[in-house]
């Protein structure tokens, strides 16, 4: 049995080194590279060496395969050594003593023999391109080792191992080429049949450098070679982030129709039927669902969205029973209850809104704490509102504690903590319940401007460059009457961006109305009319400017300029601060009758305000 092997390894090697021979003798084509590779490597030139031994090569090539079969690697090599060494010009037997020394390690050995190989006779190929490629880069001559894998790619692009070499070679090497990074990535994907890790990489790479319709054909490239669905979901995400509704349906559309059976696909679907309003096509597609795959298809799921359509549809009575019907499921009870919320709130039942609300956001308070709250405005449950949202505070400042405490905290992610949500929503509520109490009952009203003004200031201690939460801070500290800490708070915020006129107007007016000296009434007068530059027709900014005027008595002026806020905008006529403002102009003129009018009018709009009038009670 050997002596057969070793007959036919005979025939083999001299079949193989008379190829070499007759290479010698043709010429290399020229290779198709760009000018840049060309301009950092010599082409390879042909060179006349002495000729060797080439019946000693041929034998110990022969005893090197021969030693190979029967397993006795060590002895081969040295037989392969002394191959080359007998006939030292030889490409082939060059290469092949090469690569021998690069499977050993020995890459340095291994380069001193392969480079001067480059110019011996014989036409190059893809292999040998790749194993300098290689010895190159195991030896730090990154710039060599670059061009020898793009001459390794051109001469065989369907070599993939050496592709994706290539690849973790330019990943490593700094900085990085991502042109040709992606160009490489591009080849290699579609042959590797889109593999997620490599394939999540390209895309990523595409994004970063603002190819978007690259990424799309690639996504587009991915789905019909392997159709899945996953692919198209990617696209659907990116047509969302984008705002692209159309491209959305699309793409939405596409799928369902390929995946009509996909509970996942038909769900997505509809979702974006719901999101664009066609809710009877979306009504349509479920009940098609349902009536193919049977009973089996209604998951909690597939109900809450017939409860959706159902609600939007008007049918509130089948959308209570759906939504009623998987309240139990956890993974969409929340949503369940906070629809049925929504049907009682319709319906005028304010405490099934507020109890199944209420419900919702005990097993989802991320997700409906705000919902709750405004329940509990809009049903002016004021002392419900004010305990939860002190909960609701408590809870989010202890978790916001603990993550800052994290000693890889990320004060980024601090900043968009939803304790500073929180505490917004906690200004904006303690501020407009103040406010609506700010007549009847001052004391309660001072006493919830300092919870806005308490919440206001945790959040700047947290995140100071809030412009919004900084004039917030002045306005409290306005209504609490601290006006030398709110006015010097304004002009802080004017110092940093002059332009403001929206603050103008508030410190002018402030300024205006606190009257403590002639000098600050003029002073506000300045701002207003600063403000008024930037918005010419802004009622609120003619109102204080009218205010201004009555206070230095050029009250003809005032009324001009309050008829002329009235007449831009008649539903400045719905705000109490005008008929005040109208009410005292006019009593400054001397005109009774009408200053009373205005103030049984400020009567109705406010009646605990205290220049509020009413009139005569009509005998029986």
């Amino acid at each position: 049995m050997k002596s057969k092997s070793l007959i036919w390894y005979c025939i083999l090697s001299a079949v193989l080194l008379s190829l070499t021979a007759c290479a010698a003798s043709k010429t290399a084509p020229k290779e198709q590279l760009p000018q840049e590779t060309l301009s950092k490597e010599k082409k390879d030139t042909v060179v006349v060496l002495p000729k060797g031994n080439p019946d000693l090569a041929q034998e110990a090539f022969l005893r090197y395969l021969y030693l190979i079969h029967v397993g006795e690697d060590d002895l081969a090599f040295e037989f392969l050594r002394k191959a080359q060494e007998a006939e030292p010009s030889n490409r082939f037997l060059a290469f092949t003593f090469a690569s021998a020394l690069a499977d050993k390690k020995l890459f340095h050995e291994a380069l001193m023999v392969a480079e001067p190989a480059k110019k011996y006779p014989g036409m190059a190929n893809s292999a040998e391109y790749g194993l300098l490629a290689t010895l190159y880069l195991r030896t730090g001559k990154a710039d060599s080792a670059k061009i020898y894998f793009q001459k390794a790619i051109q001469e065989n692009e369907e070599d993939y191992m050496k592709m994706y070499e290539y690849s973790l070679f330019l990943e490593w090497m700094q900085p990085v080429d991502t042109k040709e990074l992606m160009r490489i990535y591009a080849m290699l994907i579609p042959r590797l049949n889109y593999m997620k890790p490599m394939f999540g990489r390209l895309a990523q790479l595409y994004l970063d450098n603002n190819q978007d319709s690259s990424f799309l054909v690639l996504l587009e490239n991915a789905f019909n070679a392997t159709k899945e669905k996953e692919f198209l979901l990617e696209k659907i995400n990116y047509y969302e982030s984008k705002q692209m509704l159309d491209s959305v349906g699309s793409v939405a559309n596409r799928l369902y129709k390929a995946l009509p059976t996909d509970s996942s696909v038909v769900l997505l679907y509809i979702s974006h039927l719901l999101d664009v309003q066609k809710v009877q096509e979306s009504k349509t597609v479920l009940n098609s669902y349902i009536a193919e795959q049977g009973d089996s298809s209604k998951t909690p799921t597939i109900l809450f969205y017939k409860g959706v359509t159902s609600r939007l549809l008007g049918e509130l009575d089948s959308a209570e029973v759906y939504f009623s019907a998987i309240t139990k499921d956890s993974t969409v009870a929340a949503r369940a209850y906070a629809n049925l919320s929504v049907i009682a709130r319709t319906k005028n039942d304010s405490l099934k809104a507020m109890r199944y609300m209420e419900q919702a956001d005990s097993l989802e308070s991320e997700s409906f704490w705000r919902d709750r709250l405004v329940l509990y405005m809009t049903y002016k449950e004021n002392q419900k509102l004010i305990s939860y949202l002190g909960v609701l505070l408590e809870k989010q400042k202890t978790n916001f504690e603990k993550q800052k405490a994290e000693p890889e905290k990320n004060d980024s992610l601090l900043k968009d903590h939803p304790y500073l949500a929180l505490l917004t929503f906690a200004a904006d509520i303690y501020s407009g319940s103040a406010y609506k109490l700010i007549f009847s009952k001052p004391d309660s009203s001072a006493i919830l401007y300092g919870n806005a003004l308490k919440s206001v200031e945790t959040y700047l201690v947290i995140d100071s460059t809030s412009e919004r939460m900084n004039f917030l801070k002045a306005s409290l500290l306005e209504r609490l009457k601290r006006y030398d800490e709110a006015f010097a708070a304004f002009r802080e915020i004017l110092k940093k961006n002059p332009q403001d006129h929206l603050v103008m107007n508030f410190l002018g007016y402030s300024l205006i109305d606190g009257n403590r000296s002639e000098q600050e009434v003029l002073e506000g007068i300045a701002l207003v009319d600063s403000a008024l530059q930037y918005e010419p027709q802004n009622v609120s900014y003619l109102d204080s400017k009218a205010w201004g005027l009555y206070r230095i008595g050029k009250y003809q002026e005032a009324l001009k300029i309050l008829q002329e806020a009235v007449a831009l905008d008649a539903s400045f006529l719905q705000e109490h601060d005008y008929w005040n403002h109208l009410g005292q102009v006019l009593e400054a003129l001397g005109d009774k009758d009408m200053a009373n009018e205005c103030f049984i009018k400020l009567g109705e709009l406010e009646p605990k305000h205290p220049n509020a009038k009413f009139p005569p009670k009509k005998k029986p």
